[in-house]
């Protein structure tokens, strides 16, 4: 998508859920309609062509007919050349209808279903985009989600919070105010290293390698 972006290409971005169900204790409701804005602007997608939905999260199969109603309007007005959605072999249910509804409503188009290492037990590699390292360093805004990091596939005894180790480090100030480590103390080690803000709540991290 940020390749896209950078080309001059109208890219639209659809969300279907913000999970409020999902978001644990104390967080917004809102908090992931909030960080899908932030994360596609940060990959060149203005606010105009985001659209965000909410249905619940793990009940798409029972609202099929509303989804596709939805992305048949979509094609209808815009008709894109391709369009990017979960593969067909997720076994998540809510990307399975996507991706199911989502073959009936774009038929007439190039569709690529991407594949997500957690949720799909079978993969087959046969479209490849070349990207640059300003792209792949884009593509870490999409993991900065300061709700639900493990539904990303990371685990949040992943990030050591009081040794420095070499890698990107993406801390929200949501996850900081919240996160008991923080409040004693626990990654002030990254003082050390230059920070860059990535939107409005989202701290940015490089620590090299020795």
């Amino acid at each position: 998508m940020s390749r896209l972006a950078d080309a001059g290409c109208e890219v639209r971005y659809v969300a279907f859920s913000i999970a409020t169900r999902s978001l644990p204790e104390g967080f917004p409701p809102d908090t992931l309609a909030r960080e899908v804005l932030e994360a596609t602007g940060e990959l060149g997608i203005p606010e105009a062509l985001l659209t965000v939905h909410d249905f619940d999260v793990r009940t798409f199969p029972e609202h099929r007919q509303d989804i596709l109603e939805a992305l048949v309007a979509l094609w209808e007005e815009w008709q894109p050349d391709v369009v990017f959605q979960p593969s067909l072999h997720d076994v998540h249910q809510d990307h399975k209808t996507i991706a199911e509804e989502g073959l009936r409503a774009f038929k007439r188009t190039t569709i690529l279903g991407y594949e997500i290492p957690w949720n799909n037990f079978d993969f087959s590699y046969q479209w490849y985009v070349a990207l640059e390292k300003r792209h792949i360093e884009r593509m870490w805004i999409l993991y900065t989600g300061n709700a639900l990091l493990e539904r990303h596939g990371l685990v949040a005894d992943a990030i050591q919070p009081w040794l420095p180790a070499p890698g990107w480090y993406v801390l929200s100030e949501t996850g900081l105010a919240l996160n008991e480590d923080a409040r004693r103390g626990a990654y002030r080690w990254l003082d050390d290293y230059k920070m860059r803000r990535v939107g409005k709540s989202m701290r940015l991290y490089h620590v090299p390698g020795p």
